[in-house]
């Protein structure tokens, strides 16, 4: 059985393009986020650092969102 804790070995090793190095220090833009309280949350107004996880919707584009 594989572990999931370690990474195969044959992956590459990421480099970074740079492409996000403006980022750092930089405020989030005031736009509320819908959270999975129902309500809405808008970041920009939270004191110091936060961390924003976003999860894909786990249907498919063209088909209707599982009810579970």
């Amino acid at each position: 059985m594989t572990d999931p804790h370690v990474l195969p070995a044959h992956l590459p090793v990421p480099t970074d393009d740079g492409a996000c190095a403006h980022l750092p220090g930089r405020r989030w833009p005031a736009h509320a986020l819908p959270g999975t309280d129902g309500a809405a949350h808008d970041v920009s107004v939270l004191p110091g650092r936060t961390v924003v996880y976003a999860y894909p919707k786990t249907a498919r584009p063209d088909q209707a969102m599982p009810e579970d």
